[in-house]
């Protein structure tokens, strides 16, 4: 049984790193369960519903522009996409995503210890395995091609998940950091084999500097991954985060 320390864990809301400030969290998935007991049955029965997640994060407060305060308070509007990662942000590891709304955020400042700011999150979709594509702190990009660095296998089995038609798989990409102005293109593609024969299963939207997007499809995915800039101009480079997963239940 593989054992892994908290330590390593990454947090990102959007396309903020809050590990950094964080000290510990809680991730809970609630199955909701529906009584639809009627006279003639012979006990109580249910029916159950969409798994949905729930976050709980304590961290520290800094007032400083962009960092934990300024970052939570412009999260707490709308949605926001949570990723965890237990073992760390490393290409190929397996991540927890959801969508949610901030709920809470509370500021605690006893006279014996730390300011910390903690904030409650109330997950708006299912929670989905992922596996990581890309990361920050990987290679800049900086023009168009295959990013063979990218290549993930899901296994014959895929740990995120079926990726028969019919599941719903969504993909996620966080911009963290641009460099000079200009555009690019992200596309997720997919193959049967190792190392060839990947075609496109999913784009997302030309950026044009740091942001969140996600991206939904129930079509059929093979197992291999990678990453495909099919479109540059204007960056020096910019750095970005890529992952996709299935929905849990799906």
């Amino acid at each position: 049984m593989a054992r892994i320390s908290s330590k390593n864990t990454d947090i990102y809301i959007d396309q903020y790193q809050m590990d950094t400030y964080a000290s510990s969290y809680t991730f809970t998935i609630d199955n909701p369960l529906t009584d639809v007991t009627t006279f003639g049955d012979t006990a109580n029965t249910f029916v159950s519903g969409k798994p949905v997640a729930n976050f709980s994060m304590n961290a520290f407060f800094s007032p400083t522009s962009n960092e934990s305060d300024t970052i939570l308070d412009g999260e707490l509007t709308g949605g926001q996409e949570v990723i965890i990662v237990p073992e760390g942000l490393t290409i190929g590891n397996m991540a927890h995503e959801f969508g949610a709304n901030l709920n809470n955020r509370t500021i605690d400042n006893p006279v014996d210890g730390a300011t910390a700011l903690n904030v409650t999150a109330q997950g708006t979709e299912s929670l989905r395995r992922s596996a990581v594509l890309y990361t920050p702190g990987s290679t800049a990009l900086s023009s168009t091609g295959a990013v063979t660095s990218s290549r993930v296998d899901t296994g014959s089995s895929s740990f995120i998940g079926s990726l028969s038609s019919g599941t719903v798989k969504r993909a996620t990409l966080r911009v963290t950091a641009v460099s000079g102005s200009g555009t690019a293109t992200i596309k997720i593609q997919d193959s049967s084999s190792s190392g060839s024969g990947y075609g496109d299963f999913v784009a997302f939207a030309q950026i044009s500097g740091v942001g969140t997007q996600t991206v939904t499809t129930t079509d059929a995915c093979e197992r291999y991954l990678q990453i495909n800039v099919t479109q540059y101009s204007g960056f020096t480079n910019f750095n970005c985060m890529v992952t996709m997963g299935v929905d849990l239940g799906t």
